[in-house]
């Protein structure tokens, strides 16, 4: 409670906190706007327990656009930097570990909008992109590099997701 009996108050002056659901809130790269849904896994980790992986689904997008410092933005200008606020509910299993960490810890946010599992990842570097969409890598076979066309699956900045092409155990040359 930030004010008492008598005081004028013109903003916010009480906090309340339901401390037995968590949630945590942050701000994303606007342009990220189309990547992000609610329902989308999240995984969370604390500045206090960076060892420590909490997993929670983004519950709710702000249609508001805000500045990096959290301010919102009324009127956007061109070239203006712009943030999207998300509201993130953490799983039930985490929260007994949670329930320690003062309210306004500081966490890094990883949305999660796809992913897979039992694939073959190769470092983005090696794809060779023939058209869009189209894709190649260099692979080794006898000793000499030939090029094959790949199928590619999910990506990010640093791994693409070969679904037909390759085979596990193939040597691709990173050609960049």
């Amino acid at each position: 409670v930030l004010g008492k009996k008598g005081d004028n108050v013109s903003g916010p002056f009480i906090t309340l906190a339901d401390s037995n659901q968590r949630f945590v809130t942050t701000l994303l790269d606007g342009t990220d706007i189309g990547k992000v849904a609610v329902d989308h896994k999240v995984e969370v980790i604390f500045d206090a327990l960076p060892n420590q992986i909490f997993i929670g689904r983004i519950t709710q997008i702000d249609p508001n656009l805000y500045t990096p410092a959290g301010d919102q933005i009324l009127t956007q200008t061109p070239g203006q930097v712009t943030m999207i606020k998300v509201l993130v509910s953490l799983e039930e299993t985490t929260s007994n570990t949670i329930q320690t960490l003062p309210l306004g810890m500081t966490a890094t946010v990883n949305v999660i909008g796809s992913e897979t599992d039992g694939v073959i990842l190769i470092p983005i570097q090696a794809l060779i992109e023939q058209a869009p969409g189209k894709y190649s890598v260099l692979v080794m076979e006898n000793g000499l590099q030939k090029s094959r066309s790949v199928e590619v699956g999910l990506m990010d900045f640093s791994f693409a997701e070969i679904k037909s092409g390759l085979t596990v155990g193939e040597i691709v040359v990173i050609s960049k």
